[in-house]
């Protein structure tokens, strides 16, 4: 390849060696490139150490602020489950108060209508075309037992079959409830065999079809002594009296509460117009 060379670039090839290989030349050309490496390092130390400071800074920031989300948020999640707790509390009891309210006051219609309707009509109680009577004996247990309150349906004798729980008189002003075991047929002259599901044997004597009051359909438990307490001075005293009373106190608060509010609505409302400017205008006036 030397072969191809021209003179002018051979002669400055062999130039270059004498000015490289000089020792004061090389000390010095090494010094400066010493320095320049230096200074570049320097520099490229200090650009580092200029764009890390602001990261760090940026990361000291977002991990202060993020202890501190940490600290208000549970804050915040537990106000709000206690305000959803009280005000669930809050509309429980206003829930049952509202159920007792309101099975107090239909008990105490029903223990009204039925003494006025008894009075009245000088018989028991009827509601729906049924007739109400209080179960005194056990005779028809389980299937309901005493203090139970029967709702007998007059009925057609001719009607009754062996099973139906049935009401008839036994001689005077006492009642009896049993069930039909046999109906019987005998020279056109229908009657009947009864028996109280707790009892073993038969009742002696036959039922006869003028005898029967009506057809048992259903027994409320426990409601015959809440109406036969309830006919009593004591019952008309605790059931009717007392419990109008309490719902007439609570209705009256509730009217005095309405209107102290409606009278704040009212001063509020005149306290908004004394503080408005006579010569203020609304926006939309001054549009128009």
């Amino acid at each position: 390849m030397n072969n191809f060379i021209e003179p002018e670039n051979k002669l400055i090839m062999e130039t270059l060696p004498a000015r490289v290989h000089s020792p004061e030349v090389q000390a010095a050309e090494d010094h400066s490139t010493g320095d320049e490496q230096s200074r570049l390092a320097a520099g490229q130390d200090q650009g580092q150490q200029q764009r890390q400071t602001p990261g760090t800074a940026a990361e000291s920031l977002e991990a202060a602020g993020t202890s501190e989300s940490f600290e208000v948020v549970p804050e915040v999640n537990e106000t709000n489950s206690e305000a959803k707790k009280s005000s669930m509390l809050r509309k429980t009891v206003r829930f049952f108060g509202s159920a007792a309210f309101f099975t107090l006051l239909a008990m105490m219609m029903f223990l009204v209508f039925t003494m006025v309707q008894s009075r009245i009509i000088g018989a028991p109680p009827t509601i729906a075309g049924h007739q109400m009577y209080i179960v005194l004996g056990g005779s028809m247990s389980p299937t309901f037992e005493a203090g139970s309150l029967a709702f007998v349906k007059p009925l057609d004798p001719a009607t009754i079959a062996a099973g139906d729980i049935i009401t008839y008189n036994t001689g005077g002003e006492s009642l009896t409830t049993h069930r039909v075991m046999e109906v019987h047929e005998a020279d056109g002259q229908r009657s009947f065999t009864t028996r109280g599901d707790a009892n073993l044997i038969n009742d002696t004597l036959p039922v006869l079809p003028e005898n029967v009051v009506g057809k048992v359909v259903y027994a409320l438990p426990y409601a015959g002594f809440l109406m036969s307490y309830g006919q009593t001075p004591t019952g008309v005293l605790t059931l009717i009296i007392i419990p109008g009373l309490i719902i007439i106190a609570f209705e009256l608060r509730n009217l005095f509460q309405c209107a102290a509010e409606w009278e704040k609505e009212k001063e509020k409302l005149a306290k908004e117009k004394e503080n408005e400017t006579p010569g203020q205008v609304s926006p939309e006036q001054g549009a128009q």
